[in-house]
């Protein structure tokens, strides 16, 4: 999954806008995957690339974004466990 990921982010940064929220989704897909791999520090950079994408979109207590941050912290909570 994480290659299809990796390849759909590359197709979607040559054909969208800087900041469409279909970035912050593949971002956060991805640091999903990575953190599955247990890859933590990884997926904490992409998620955190995925959260500025939809603050940039949506506004505070939009579904995505609060998603979005939960991921987020659950891998931060892992990576201090490393």
């Amino acid at each position: 999954a994480l290659v299809h990921f990796e390849k759909a982010l590359e197709i979607q940064k040559r054909s969208l806008i800087p900041f469409h929220h279909e970035l912050g989704c593949t971002m956060c897909f991805i640091g999903c995957a990575l953190k599955v791999l247990k890859d933590y520090e990884q997926a904490d950079q992409y998620f955190q690339k995925g959260i500025v994408i939809f603050r940039k979109n949506y506004p505070k207590g939009n579904v995505l974004l609060e998603k979005a941050e939960e991921f987020a912290q659950g891998n931060e909570r892992l990576l201090k466990q490393v």
